[in-house]
């Protein structure tokens, strides 16, 4: 049994659920997604560079596109 464990190093935590959202086709009303500071949420609206993402059952965050693409903020929620 020396072969076991060999390929643990290869899929990191963060890589699971395919990762964080990257392109700005991705972001649509209606989808489920983990923000990585505030949690579980859905997204109401995408308009210019603004997203408006609710949380919980009443915190609504405005945020940038720009921001959550490019420092890897958002994951898809099944």
């Amino acid at each position: 049994g020396s072969g076991r464990g060999r390929d643990s190093a290869a899929a990191s935590p963060e890589s699971r659920g395919g990762g964080a959202l990257r392109d700005r086709t991705q972001l649509k009303a209606g989808l489920s997604v983990r923000h990585r500071v505030f949690g579980p949420g859905i997204i109401a609206k995408v308009a210019g560079d603004g997203i408006e993402i609710l949380f919980g059952e009443t915190n609504m965050k405005s945020l940038s596109v720009a921001m959550c693409l490019n420092k890897g903020l958002l994951e898809p929620i099944d």
